[in-house]
């Protein structure tokens, strides 16, 4: 499906690898100066500055980057920042290397999600990352995800999202498509809060 043209958005994809060989992939989505204008290349490169620290570099306050709960059999490939303009090119960035963590892996098709949320009710107004697999360490009882973990990967994001604000931008979810009873023009909207499920979920997809 063509990408869908958003005023100023900015669609950035995380890509990384599990156990196995099985490929995670997160989808993220930017708008520069309240969608008044196209970012450059340097706007971009202080954007990647920004998403490399919230999954891989320092921690926002009592936060901990993605990188910490995910074992060292998994780790990350590249990003790519793709504008919604209908012509800009794609930029792929670096942000090759694995996790530190030397903890037994999960199975690599399961995984935790970070709901982001909005001031707008309705499921076009809500976003979903289905984070990379974690390891058994940040297990509690009952198979669940420990709620320091879950914590510090919402302060993690809360922190990046509001850290986004420096280089003008803002973290939104993005509506590309059409109902199934009319057609809408693609938009995208501040997301304002992120929470997380303890329960985990499943991608069949990333099984090995």
């Amino acid at each position: 499906m063509a990408l869908p043209v958003i005023a100023g958005t900015v669609r950035c994809s995380v890509r990384g690898y599990l156990a196995g060989g099985a490929q995670w992939v997160n989808v993220l989505h930017f708008r520069f100066q309240g969608g008044a204008a196209t970012p450059t290349a340097s706007d971009i490169t202080a954007l990647h500055a920004k998403v490399e620290r919230c999954y891989k570099g320092t921690a926002y306050g009592a936060g901990a980057a993605v990188s910490v709960a995910m074992p060292n059999s998994s780790g990350f490939t590249d990003v790519t920042y793709t504008p919604l303009d209908g012509s800009g090119i794609s930029r792929v960035y670096s942000i090759a290397g694995a996790a530190a963590n030397s903890n037994l892996t999960l199975p690599a098709e399961v995984t935790w999600v970070l709901t982001l949320r909005t001031d707008v009710r309705g499921r076009r107004y809500r976003g979903r990352l289905y984070l990379p697999t974690f390891t058994t360490a940040h297990l509690a009882a009952g198979g669940v995800l420990a709620s320091s973990t879950a914590t510090a990967t919402v302060t993690q994001f809360e922190g990046f999202r509001t850290d986004l604000t420096a280089i003008n931008f803002a973290w939104v979810v993005a509506s590309y498509g059409k109902s199934p009873k009319a057609a809408w023009t693609p938009f995208a909207t501040d997301i304002t809060a992120v929470t997380m499920n303890p329960v985990a979920d499943v991608q069949r997809r990333r099984k090995a």
